[in-house]
């Protein structure tokens, strides 16, 4: 969080909430140095309790390639809505599995 505020005592249990969600599904490629495709739509919602006043929802989409040799590239979308008006987020991971 992008706040001047910090203290430890705002990272432990009690003081927020939050809620995940994750649905994607792999399609096997299996043709060159793809393995598979995984198309996605991902979430989550962190809310504050303890009278900071902050609440921030995610929602967003992506599409993973798992690659030959332990390799994945993921890239997603993320739709942000937060009371610091944080805007959309563009990512690209690249992992590398060993």
């Amino acid at each position: 969080m992008t706040t001047k505020k910090v203290s430890v005592n705002d990272y432990f249990a009690g003081d927020a909430w939050g809620l995940e969600y994750f649905v994607g599904y792999a399609f096997p490629i299996g043709q060159y140095a793809v393995k598979a495709i995984q198309p996605y739509f991902m979430g989550d919602r962190i809310e504050y309790v303890n009278g900071r006043d902050y609440l921030r929802t995610d929602n967003g989409v992506g599409i993973t390639f798992q690659l030959d040799y332990g390799f994945r590239v993921d890239y997603e979308h993320v739709f942000t809505s937060s009371t610091d008006n944080l805007g959309d987020m563009n990512l690209v991971r690249l992992r590398y599995d060993f």
